[in-house]
């Protein structure tokens, strides 16, 4: 299978420590195959992986038929500086051992090759520190929403002197639709405001809340209004609405009880009246006792006058009955005809409406009153129904904005802004938890600044650092000291595997060694680099069985591994052009953002020439300033990236850097999260830069 498709847009140079991550630590179980790419980069590539494993004390074996001597003048092999065997040429490994051993310098550089741990670890922290500052801002919440996104969303922090503070210090304090997402605020929203949800949820309101209302029992059926309607209307056609009673001293006694007793019957009556006419009446059937002087003469008389006022107080008793049941007649008939108010009525209004009526009270005003508010009650149904039909969120967002006011008429506003309150307090929180980490967006340049200096400091301690490293394996081999350097066995041929990292070879000197594939186990890798890979490369791959161990660095981009088993192989171009295309595809999008749009049309007014998403690379710049009137064109940056792909960090903004110092732009970066919270002075900022850019500048 052949590949001629190459990279057009991806650094190989900027992307080493990836390839060296892939190569060496990604996969560990096929053959590696590099190819496809120019010589140039091959050798850049070559390069980074016998530095990177030479250091970290692996042996390696490099194989070529036809770049050898390429290979043995490249500047990482001239730099191992007598740790490299040829075995292409005459060696006395003796001599060569002995050289190495009598020459190895009293210090172990340990201090030395200790700095790149060091380095390491600044690089990571600083690295880490750029990690928490871009995750905080571009990784989605739970509502699949960043911090960015919503800077852009809500344009602005608010303000005292904004209209929505007032709205939103009362958010703050209730901390309303905590489990709803701002997508389900909006869309409820726009449903509320784009229909006529708001008038009849006022009118609902207004109707629910009005004390007058609440006489009425709830969930009545609509043909009970109107039924109840009906009757309540020809009641009304009355001139007025009084039971006729007789009144006497009495009948307060009845009513009372008869408010308590509706169902009384004519021999509760009796009874009653037997009582009442007791209560009022006792005193004239009562004997009063003489002296006794007086009884003869008024015992005639007695039995008569008593005997009379017995008469008298039965006839009273009589009535006082006779009134009761005419009363209750009366009261039995009138309430009969208003009975069918108690499936409507509240049993409070009810039982108030029932009293004042047995009280001889006119009850006309309020049966008017009932009609009015049953009418209305049966004109509202259908807003009620309509109401109780809506969505919860619909009618959350209704009640909060309702009873967050205290001038309705400003409901419509606030609805509107609902879904954005939400965010400015999501933004708050998270603003107060992250302050720290927020802030680092202000030593950012720094950073990246220190990060690229660090690896390449690093990358140089590797360099220099690798005949140390492999010094120290002499000596902790041999036990070398100044005592025992000439005492050491140089006879002994395993100290000749053991002792030099790396070996160089064509395939026929290879071949001259006895049980060579014993031999190839003494290296952690082997790398066969060549312009194609021949038959001869295939059988040597077979022989040895150690394809977890091989890389292929081959210069022809037509390559044919027919011979090999597919599954074998992994082709690291593969990972190179998913890289670029993940990268084209992440840069791909336009910048439409609210604050970039704004940013251009006030680059515009300033008076400078601009470019929208200019492609540089894989990358693609938000902004590019190319106006005559400045030295060198400008890139504006809107915010940092990172990538993680592969399990590799990728700080996006240390290649985008590269790139643009490689085409010769400079760059100014704009955070959103400035523009957000004061757009005024970032521009002053940005105008500032471009001034010191110009090329007359006074």
């Amino acid at each position: 299978m052949a590949f001629t498709q190459e990279l057009n847009n991806l650094n190989i140079k900027n992307n080493l420590d990836y390839l060296s991550y892939l190569a060496l630590n990604k996969y560990k179980d096929k053959i590696l195959l590099i190819d496809n790419i120019s010589e140039e980069n091959l050798l850049i590539i070559f390069e980074k992986l016998v530095q990177n494993l030479i250091f970290n004390k692996n042996k390696i074996l490099i194989v070529s038929q036809d770049s050898l001597n390429t290979l043995k003048d490249n500047r990482i092999i001239k730099l191992l500086n007598g740790k490299v065997i040829n075995l292409t040429e005459d060696i006395d490994f003796k001599n060569y051992l002995k050289e190495q051993i009598l020459s190895l310098p009293e210090l172990t550089g340990k201090t030395y090759i200790s700095k790149v741990d060091v380095i390491s670890r600044k690089i990571e922290r600083k690295i880490d520190i750029i990690l928490k500052l871009i995750k905080l801002l571009r990784n989605k919440d739970e509502n699949n929403l960043s911090l960015i996104e919503k800077y852009n969303i809500t344009y602005k922090k608010l303000s005292k002197y904004d209209y929505l503070y007032n709205y939103y210090k009362i958010f703050r304090i209730k901390k309303p639709f905590m489990d709803y997402s701002y997508e389900e605020l909006k869309n409820a929203k726009e449903r509320i405001i784009n229909s006529e949800i708001i008038d009849k949820y006022l009118r609902y309101r207004r109707y629910i809340d009005n004390s007058m209302f609440k006489v009425l029992q709830n969930e009545i059926n609509f043909y009970v209004y109107k039924e109840a309607l009906l009757r309540l209307k020809e009641l009304n056609k009355r001139e007025n609405l009084k039971i006729p009673l007789i009144n006497s001293k009495y009948t307060k006694d009845f009513l009372d009880n008869y408010f308590v007793n509706q169902n009384m019957k004519e021999e509760d009556v009796e009874v009653l009246a037997n009582i009442v006419n007791i209560k009022y009446n006792s005193g004239m059937i009562k004997q009063k006792e003489k002296k006794s002087i007086f009884k003869f003469i008024y015992k005639k008389f007695k039995d008569t006058e008593y005997e009379k006022r017995v008469e008298e107080f039965k006839k009273i008793e009589k009535d006082i009955k006779d009134e009761y049941i005419g009363n209750l007649n009366n009261l039995n008939y009138y309430l009969n005809e208003i009975v069918f108010l108690k499936e409507i009525l509240i049993e409070e209004e009810y039982n108030a409406l029932i009293k004042s009526y047995i009280f001889s009270e006119d009850i006309k005003e309020k049966l008017e009153a009932y009609i009015k508010i049953i009418n209305i009650s049966c004109n509202i149904k259908e807003t009620i129904n309509y109401i109780d039909s809506l969505e919860k969120i619909e009618l959350d967002i209704l009640d909060y904005c309702y009873s967050s006011l205290e001038y309705k008429d400003e409901i419509k506003d606030l609805i509107n802004n609902i879904d954005y309150l939400k965010l400015f307090f999501e933004i708050e929180n998270t603003e107060v938890l992250n302050k720290d980490f927020l802030e680092t967006s202000n030593k950012y340049e720094n950073l990246i600044g220190e990060i690229e200096n660090d690896l390449k400091l690093k990358d140089e301690l590797m360099r220099n650092s690798l005949n140390l490293v492999w010094n120290n394996i002499i000596r902790e081999k041999l036990q070398v000291s100044k005592l025992t350097k000439e005492k050491i066995d140089y006879d002994n041929e395993e100290l000749y595997e053991k002792l030099f990292p790396c070996i160089l070879t064509d395939l026929d000197s290879l071949y001259k060694i006895d049980n060579f594939q014993k031999y190839m186990s003494n290296f952690e890798k082997i790398i066969i680099f060549d312009n194609k890979l021949n038959s001869k490369y295939i059988d040597f791959i077979k022989d040895i069985n150690l394809k977890e161990r091989i890389i292929l660095m081959l210069k022809d981009k037509y390559i044919n591994y027919s011979d090999l088993i597919e599954e074998e192989i992994h082709k690291l171009n593969d990972d190179l052009k998913e890289l670029e295309r993940d990268y084209i595809k992440k840069y791909s999008k336009d910048r439409h953002e609210i604050f970039v749009e704004s940013l251009s049309k006030h680059i515009a007014g300033l008076g400078y020439n601009y470019i929208r998403n200019y492609k540089i690379g894989v990358y693609k710049v938000p902004i590019l300033i190319n106006d005559i009137k400045l030295k060198n064109k400008i890139a504006i940056l809107i915010d940092g990236d990172v990538t993680n792909y592969n399990d590799f960090i990728f700080i996006d903004d240390l290649y985008i850097k590269k790139e643009l110092e490689d085409n010769n732009i400079d760059f100014y970066r704009i955070w959103t999260r400035d523009l957000w919270t004061n757009k005024e002075r970032t521009y002053d900022k940005l105008v500032d830069f471009l001034n010191n850019k110009l090329i007359y500048n006074n």
